[in-house]
């Protein structure tokens, strides 16, 4: 086999963190089929610490580099989106599409200062309603989320607030704003927290790979239309899942 197949050059179009995370096995897995794995420049990421999370962090992963990519997103377009099992998640189903087993079904993170952000003071209810693009997308609903807010609000919770990618919540107000200030900041939060509720979002994926592999946030709740749900989607199984009021879902689209 000549060089040029023995390189693995990943790119994906959708740049949010869960996307991202969502092809977060590849680089281990063809590693060990003998590939040197390659970012993409056409790689997107919203912002460059999700490239630090999920790429630069990565041991198998030779760096950045100006070509064309061979994997990610063109492998998922030649499959015609179609999840390969009824059984897989979207991290589990990637990895069947590029021909390897589909795995436990959980991003992969490599963090090496994660002992240090370790504390043994747990925060007991942390909130991430900011999952604006999928409000967008009429997977949420507003109306639908007033009186969870409202629950939680109650319950004084610790709401997360991102001011540098959000100007204002679509929502209505919460109690107590945490402000994030970075992914960075986001997992020092998570790890230590008791209970994590979410939306379908990034940091839907980026808890459930903590858990996985840190056992934190010990317990992890996901606000999801259950008639939106369906196989080859973000679902993990250490995540408890509530249904809550939808229009439409628009995966992959």
């Amino acid at each position: 086999m000549n060089k040029h197949f023995k390189r693995a050059i990943f790119s994906q179009p959708w740049g949010g963190l869960g996307d991202n995370l969502a092809f977060s096995n590849l680089p281990r897995l063809y590693n060990d089929q003998g590939f040197k794995f390659y970012v993409s420049f056409l790689n997107y990421s919203r912002n460059n610490e999700i490239s630090n999370i999920v790429w630069n962090n990565n041991p198998y992963v030779k760096n950045f580099k100006l070509l064309l990519p061979n994997i990610g997103y063109q492998k998922v377009h030649e499959s015609g989106y179609v999840p390969l099992s009824d059984n897989f998640n979207i991290v589990q189903n990637i990895n069947r599409i590029h021909g390897f087993e589909p795995g436990d079904g959980y991003p992969e993170l490599y963090l090496s200062e994660i002992d240090k952000k370790l504390t043994k003071k747990k925060k007991s209810l942390l909130v991430d309603f900011n999952a604006f693009s999928t409000f967008d997308q009429g997977i949420y609903q507003v109306n639908f989320m007033e009186n969870i807010i409202n629950e939680y609000n109650a319950k004084d919770a610790e709401f997360l607030g991102f001011p540098q990618l959000y100007e204002k919540s679509i929502l209505p107000e919460y109690k107590t704003v945490v402000n994030i200030k970075g992914i960075e900041m986001l997992i020092s939060m998570l790890i230590n927290t008791d209970t994590f509720v979410c939306l379908n979002s990034g940091s839907h994926s980026l808890a459930a790979a903590l858990k996985n592999k840190y056992s934190y946030p010990k317990k992890i709740i996901c606000y999801y239309p259950t008639k939106n749900k369906k196989a080859g989607d973000y679902i993990y199984n250490n995540v408890e899942y509530k249904d809550v009021g939808g229009i439409k879902n628009s995966h992959y689209e």
